[in-house]
């Protein structure tokens, strides 16, 4: 059994989203990292909600995928750069008031 899945959310027949859900179900114990060309919020949050732990663009670094793959691991959420997702980085501090 593997410990960290690398999926693609373009799968023919069932689709990524449906074959983490059943991955995740079935094997609690194994992450899932989604790699796709699918950078839009709705299908990072559609893969996250289905379990994903990883979310990467097919064209990320080396680097960020091992970074996913490693964070996958420890039980930790990564979200690559160039991924549109409000929740990958911190809230902006409101703006100071003049005076």
């Amino acid at each position: 059994r593997p410990d960290v899945v690398l999926m693609d959310l373009g799968l023919p027949e069932m689709g990524g989203i449906v074959a983490t859900e059943r991955i995740t179900a079935a094997y609690p114990d194994v992450r899932v990292v989604v790699i796709t060309l699918y950078d839009d919020e709705d299908s990072v949050r559609a893969a996250l909600d289905a379990g994903a732990s990883g979310y990467v663009i097919k064209e990320a670094s080396p680097d960020q995928i091992i970074a996913a793959i490693g964070a996958a691991q420890t039980g930790a959420r990564w979200i690559g750069s160039g991924v549109r997702f409000p929740g990958r980085h911190p809230p902006a501090r409101p703006p100071r008031s003049p005076g």
